[in-house]
């Protein structure tokens, strides 16, 4: 889920705004004059970014419950809880270059998950629909100066509930039955749509969602008696990229991804065993997709496609279970984060570029994750 390619535009505004201390609507529709332009570039190159680095967002266990915690250039920064003895974890990172974003839960007194986003350090918790039930934070995107957060909300009947919440307020989406639990997982802007992937419950199924403006569509599945759902998607010049997992009718997930609605499968180590795409990213015409497949062992494989080609990744001790979350490029390096057990039984929040891998935090004696990987300019 990398926001590079989200954040530019507003990057570019935030830039000009430090470097001439005003934005003017002409500068951004091409109406300035050719000094101006002049004065602008030159402007950005002295200013740059001061945000700029590589990202990666997730959670640890400290020896008391699990802390949300990012790093920027391996340096940790651990997020405050909503209750000093709460628990907390990250979901995504979206950085722009006045803001540092980061989506998850912080729970409550009560014990209960409450969805919220930490801006530039600060917690913020969002509406709930009952204070009783859980939420989480999925992701998050600027459009304008508009902040849109997804995720889901419980009602008080415990069915969650998908939607986004706008500037903090909340919005829910259509679901084919409001029995069942539903989620939103990613987000991504184009041409002026919203478009929002996850999952919608439907009776006994779960089926693989993109809602578009609000308008939902469900996806096709292997076998349609079986469960789908969305990890991740994004979209380029109006092509809708979508990755996830479909079912097959020995009920073994398998990982996929559709191009507009049409679904390919995407190979695995083991066809018996269970596999899954997480995550997404597009550079130019070259799709990558991160996820984990199961060798005949049962053994969880962290493993990364680059247009369908599967890549296997060690995990940092040898036989241990691995599992990736988000995929990116930081020049031409492909960077992959995830977790990898360690010989002690525990799992290490890990990084692999180029394919070797490094526990950000080494043989900890407490379980963490890396779930989302974003590089910054």
């Amino acid at each position: 889920m990398s926001k590079k390619n989200r954040s530019r535009c507003l990057n570019l505004a935030l830039a000009m705004t430090l470097a001439l201390g005003a934005t003017h609507c002409s500068l951004i529709t091409g109406e300035e004059s050719e000094d101006t332009s002049t004065l602008l570039l030159a402007a950005l190159a002295v200013a740059g970014n001061p945000n700029a680095g590589t990202y990666y967002a997730g959670w640890e266990y400290d020896g008391t419950g699990r802390r949300a915690i990012y790093f920027k250039d391996g340096t940790k920064t651990t997020l405050p809880d909503q209750e000093s003895n709460g628990e907390s974890e990250a979901t995504s990172i979206l950085v722009t270059s006045s803001d540092i974003i980061v989506t998850g839960y912080s729970r409550d007194a009560s014990g209960y998950s409450v969805p919220g986003y930490w801006r530039n350090g600060t917690w913020n918790p969002l509406p709930r629909l009952d204070n009783t039930e859980d939420g989480l934070a999925t992701d998050a995107i600027f459009v304008g100066a508009d902040l849109y957060v997804i995720g889901y909300t419980a009602n008080g009947s415990g069915t969650s509930v998908p939607g986004y919440w706008k500037n903090n307020q909340w919005t829910a989406l259509s679901v084919p039955d409001a029995a069942r639990s539903s989620q939103a997982a990613s987000v991504a802007v184009d041409g002026g749509n919203i478009y929002i992937g996850g999952s919608c419950g439907d009776g006994s199924l779960v089926l693989p969602c993109i809602w578009t403006n609000g308008t939902r569509q469900e996806l096709s599945r292997i076998d349609n008696s079986k469960n789908g759902f969305v990890a991740d998607l994004e979209v380029v010049n109006g092509v809708v990229y979508v990755v996830g997992n479909s079912y097959n009718a020995s009920s073994i997930p398998v990982p996929v991804f559709w191009r507009d609605g049409v679904r390919t499968p995407l190979s695995v180590i083991n066809a018996s065993r269970s596999a899954q795409a997480n995550a997404l990213e597009i550079v130019g015409t070259t799709l990558y997709i991160s996820g984990f497949s199961q060798t005949g062992a049962g053994i969880d494989q962290a493993v990364y496609w680059v247009d369908g080609n599967r890549v296997d990744l060690n995990p940092v001790d040898a036989g241990e279970h691995s599992k990736s979350f988000d995929i990116t490029l930081s020049g031409t390096s492909v960077l992959v984060g995830g977790y990898s057990d360690n010989a002690g039984g525990s799992s290490d929040p890990t990084v692999w570029s180029n394919n070797s891998g490094t526990a950000l935090i080494g043989n900890s004696t407490g379980d963490g994750h890396i779930r989302d990987v974003d590089v910054v300019n």
